[in-house]
């Protein structure tokens, strides 16, 4: 539990644990793990952190002689109980020599005989019993200990007495022990103990405490404001979060201010939490931004994974600050490291796609894998993605049904759709259009307009169900009202033929315009087609043009054959309109469109030979296709 806390970043957990491995709890030579937690406890503020982390330097520092330093100590253990105490912590952590953890407890046991460091020696004693360092474990003698510490003056004392009964009983607090971790904390906290202050505030705001009672709230809010003054982060952090969920100041200083305070002591947590804040402001300034900004970018190199995460996000999506993918991919990546399923997700899919990083499918997958084991649904359906799509340019459906699986038994909608559409088609698991049409369904009902448009196709095609032309208009017009442009190019399909409903070509072309502004092409053809006849809208062939042009543009073959048509037929059109006629119908043609080939060939004979080459030579240029020579 000790070591999740510390991951987690509580920098109390921290300092235990550095002191775990210090004492050898956790095994021989653990000054190296041990400073390091204790590195990261210091950066975060905490003084006791830094204590521990300073007499390390001051004995293990490079430039000391360690064993000159022991001789001196143990000179002058004679004449000092401090010095006793020093050679005692020698021992005890092996510093200089072979550990000698027995003969450190005894120089304890004589230096808790002085009245001037009992305190301090009585807590050594207290801890090396509470984690069996150089004695058998004894919970009940470190607390006889602790107390006796506590009596002698030691505020720590008290304070670790209310941890060892929260870190006891952490997995089913029961009221009567939250109640004695408060009573040590408070004592703790009115000896000036600025942790003891957190962790009483915190305490006393934890449902399990005393539900409901205004007092115990009162007073949590006090002690926090308290240990804020003292300098503990942790507590400026929570006091900034009950600014913020209570939408008004607290301790006379916003959610924002408080941030603040912890962020310019070089807290991560405070410097993300102020960058939150900033960016969840109705409309911040592009100072403003830049401060945030400012903030994550100093958690994230301090290893924050969430500001890591967050700092990517902001990078990837150019908000605030100038797109950078490539910095983007970087801070994700950092931040996948530590483990961060959203970040291994958004890493992978930069690597799928090649965007700021080289693009590399094989480790795409590798980090969506990760993400997927950790739960996240998301990164399964775009696992299953990448596989049906190919990896180094080899499909592997079977895969990729497999990893739809896994995403839709937790609900996911892309994948229920896309398992749905192997399924249906038989793409890596035989084929079972009743179980696909069960996922659309699913899918459907939870608001996902492309499985209500498969539906609508299903009913209207009678694929994996009976023909029923009303369910398919019924599902069409669900995925077409939630913007779904197939569905509404579908839905007004049904109108103009009158399948499942009356026939309605005003209500077809009102449907096919909607589509047709969603930018499908289809959808841009039929407005075109049905301006320049005038079916269900005033005939106007001159606003056909534009929709075909568009839809033409974009590569659709019949649209690039009407366009051709349009230019061709235009009453007066000069020989320049022609041979662009002939170069859409050549384009049309080379896109597999039949009409248009009719009328390439048609046409070609009516022009002459340098106006073919042109029209051919216009098509190879948009297309970049090497068109043949005119006969």
């Amino acid at each position: 539990m000790l070591q999740q806390s510390a991951q987690d970043g509580d920098i109390e957990a921290m300092t235990r644990l550095g002191f775990a491995y210090e004492s050898g709890e956790l095994g021989p030579d653990g000054r190296k793990p041990a400073r390091q937690w204790y590195k990261k406890a210091a950066e975060q503020g905490f003084a006791q952190a830094r204590e521990r982390l300073a007499l390390m330097d001051e004995i293990t520092g490079r430039d000391r002689d360690i064993e000159s330093a022991r001789a001196g100590y143990a000179k002058a253990e004679t004449q000092s109980e401090a010095s006793r105490l020093a050679v005692g912590d020698f021992q005890m952590y092996g510093w200089g020599g072979k550990r000698r953890a027995q003969a450190a407890m005894a120089r304890y046991e004589k230096a808790a005989r002085s009245p001037r460091n009992a305190a301090r020696a009585l807590l050594r004693l207290a801890l090396n019993h509470y984690w069996g360092a150089g004695v058998a474990r004894d919970t009940q003698r470190a607390r006889e200990l602790a107390q006796k510490a506590f009596a002698a003056g030691s505020m720590e004392a008290a304070y670790t007495l209310g941890l060892w009964l929260l870190e006891e009983n952490s997995d089913t607090p029961q009221q009567d022990q939250l109640r004695q971790a408060a009573h040590w904390f408070r004592l703790a906290a009115q000896g000036g103990h600025a942790g003891a202050m957190w962790r009483l505030g915190a305490l006393l705001e934890n449902p399990r405490f005393d539900a409901d009672s205004p007092e115990a709230a009162k007073e949590a809010r006090q002690w926090l404001i308290k240990a804020a003054a003292e300098g503990d982060h942790r507590a400026t952090y929570r006091l900034g979060q009950l600014a913020q969920e209570e939408g008004r100041a607290v301790g006379g200083h916003t959610a924002l201010t408080w941030f603040e305070r912890g962020a310019q002591g070089g807290d991560p947590l405070s410097q993300y939490g102020a960058a939150l804040a900033i960016l969840d402001q109705e409309d911040p300034d592009r100072e403003a931004l830049t401060q945030a900004l400012e903030w994550l970018r100093r958690a994230a190199e301090n290893g924050h994974m969430l500001s890591q995460h967050l700092l990517a996000r902001l990078l990837d999506e150019g908000r605030g600050v100038e797109r950078d993918l490539e910095e983007a991919a970087r801070w994700y990546r950092e931040a996948a490291r530590q483990g961060l399923p959203e970040a291994q997700h958004n890493l992978a899919t930069l690597l799928a796609q090649g965007e700021g990083v080289a693009k590399q499918p094989g480790e795409a997958a590798r980090w969506y894998r990760m993400a997927a084991a950790q739960g996240l649904s998301e990164a399964d359906a775009a696992l299953g993605g990448l596989y049906a799509k190919g990896i180094n340019g080899e499909s592997r459906p079977q895969k990729a049904v497999r990893a739809y699986e896994r995403a839709a038994r937790q609900g996911d909608l892309r994948a229920k759709y896309n398992l749905a559409v192997m399924l249906r088609d038989g793409e890596g698991a035989p084929k079972d259009e009743k179980r696909a049409m069960r996922l659309f369904e699913e899918a459907s009902e939870a608001g996902d307009p492309r499985a209500s448009n498969s539906l609508g196709f299903a009913y209207s095609h009678g694929r994996g169900v009976r023909k029923d032309y009303a369910k398919a208009v019924k599902y069409y017009r669900q995925a077409a009202e939630h913007g779904d442009a197939l569905a509404q190019f579908n839905l007004g399909h049904m109108a103009l033929r009158g399948k499942g409903v009356a026939a309605d070509p005003k209500a077809a072309f009102d449907w096919y315009l909607k589509a047709a502004n969603g930018g499908y092409p289809p959808a841009q053809t039929a407005v075109g087609f049905m301006l320049e006849k005038g079916i269900g809208v005033e005939q106007d062939a001159a606003k056909a043009l534009p929709w075909y042009r568009k839809a033409a543009e974009s590569g659709y073959a019949a649209a690039r054959n009407a366009l051709g048509r349009r230019l061709y037929e235009e009453e007066g059109a000069s020989l320049e309109q022609k041979v662009r006629a002939l170069m859409w119908f050549k384009l049309g043609m080379d896109a597999g469109n039949a009409a248009a080939k009719a009328n390439y060939d048609a046409v070609v004979p009516q022009l002459s030979d340098s106006a073919v080459r042109q029209a051919l030579d216009m098509a190879r240029e948009r297309d970049g296709k090497n068109a043949p020579a005119a006969k």
